[in-house]
C-alpha cells in the first residue's frame, strides 16, 4: 500500500495526491478536499462522497507507476511525479 502513496499527473493542471492516515489512505486532488478511499480489491479503491474508482497500476517490480481515475463515464491516466513520504 506504501508504494501508492504520491503525486500522480493527470494533466498538467490537475494532480491527485495520495496520503496515508494512520491505515487509512486519502485521496487529494487539485483544488478539492481530501477524501478517503476504500479497497474494492487489491489495487482498485472508490470513494463514499464521490462516484469515482481508483486504479493503481504497477511496474513489473510490484512498483506503483501510474493510476487510473474512473468518473463521470472519463477515464484519466497519471503517472507518479513525486513519491509521498510515509509517516
Amino acid at each position: 500500500m506504501e508504494s501508492n502513496l504520491g503525486v500522480y499527473e493527470l494533466m498538467p493542471t490537475f494532480k491527485i495526491t495520495i496520503t496515508k492516515d494512520g491505515k487509512q489512505l486519502k485521496a487529494q486532488a487539485t483544488g478539492q478536499p481530501s477524501f478517503n478511499i476504500f479497497a474494492k480489491s487489491k489495487d482498485t479503491f472508490y470513494l463514499k462522497e464521490v462516484a469515482a474508482q481508483i486504479q493503481f497500476i504497477k511496474d513489473e517490480n510490484g512498483n506503483t507507476e501510474s493510476l487510473t481515475l474512473f468518473q463521470n463515464g472519463q477515464e484519466m491516466n497519471g503517472m507518479k511525479v513525486e513519491q509521498c513520504e510515509i509517516d
